[in-house]
């Protein structure tokens, strides 16, 4: 079957409210992932850290060393991480969005041909979106 040669009609108003509906949500989820940013980082101000010194005996007197051990702090440094990302790919896409609509809606009566690619890009057949 050649399924992935077949062409779609759209019209360039139904592609560019397609276009704002993914920048609406990229934006939402960019908006939540910075939300969770700001949460990490006041739970990070709120870490304790327990010192140590560490004392060894060397010749002629002694060797110090201070140990930190911050609980939690891997932790939270790795979904700081997982949300910096999150943002920075929400955010791209987002713009990437919003210039398609706006270009899109300089010809709103014009029909495009779509493949079955650029139908599922910009979500026309609607369809399970994954987190």
């Amino acid at each position: 079957m050649k399924q992935g040669e077949h062409l779609f009609q759209f019209s360039g108003a139904d592609i560019a409210k397609a276009a704002r509906a993914e920048f609406d949500y990229h934006t939402i989820r960019q908006a939540f992932w910075e939300t969770e940013q700001g949460k990490i980082v006041e739970q990070a101000r709120s870490l304790t850290a327990t010192i140590k010194i560490r004392e060894q005996q060397v010749t002629g007197g002694k060797r110090y060393e201070i140990v930190a051990d911050i609980t939690g702090a891997q932790d939270l440094n790795w979904r700081l991480g997982i949300a910096a990302t999150k943002i920075e790919h929400h955010r791209q896409l987002a713009d990437e969005f919003w210039l398609k609509a706006i270009a899109y809606e300089t010809q709103p009566d014009r029909h495009y041909e779509l493949d079955p690619q650029d139908v599922a890009y910009f979500r026309l057949n609607g369809g399970k979106r994954e987190e």
